[in-house]
């Protein structure tokens, strides 16, 4: 087992590199947010060729969320030792308040609930391509 100082230690070197992540990661979700809730609200162009460009667009936002979903797992992932580790000295019994480890933990939890918002709003303009089709 991991001393409680070590651990503390670890993941406070996390944070520094966690925070820049999760500020690009929200940024290119809000970013990816607006452009296809646009896309979305567009009505069904007459236009054989403008409906070709509005697929052509929603298929790249597809692709750019697919990308920003693959990243966020990827930290996930990056993030899954240190949280197990945080998991288990919490259930073995902490000493006082972990304030850094329950942080991370919430990370954690928001990053999963990124993926799922992700995972929606691809849902979404999928169908969206599916009925300009």
């Amino acid at each position: 087992m991991i001393a409680a100082e070590s651990l503390s230690s670890q993941i406070d070197d996390v944070f520094s590199l966690l925070g820049v992540l999760l500020v690009f990661i929200i940024a290119f979700y809000s970013y990816l947010l607006t452009q296809i809730e646009a896309l979305i609200a567009k009505p069904r162009p007459v236009v054989d060729a403008e409906r070709t460009q509005l697929i052509a667009k929603v298929a790249a936002s597809k692709r750019l969320l697919a990308g920003l979903g693959v990243g966020t797992m990827a930290i996930l992932l990056l993030l899954a030792p240190l949280s197990y580790q945080v998991i288990r000295d919490l259930l073995s019994g902490p000493s006082g308040f972990p304030t850094s480890e329950v942080g991370l933990l919430l990370v954690d939890v928001f990053l999963v609930v990124v993926v799922v918002a992700i995972r929606c709003l691809w849902s979404r303009a999928r169908r969206r391509a599916a009925e300009l089709r």
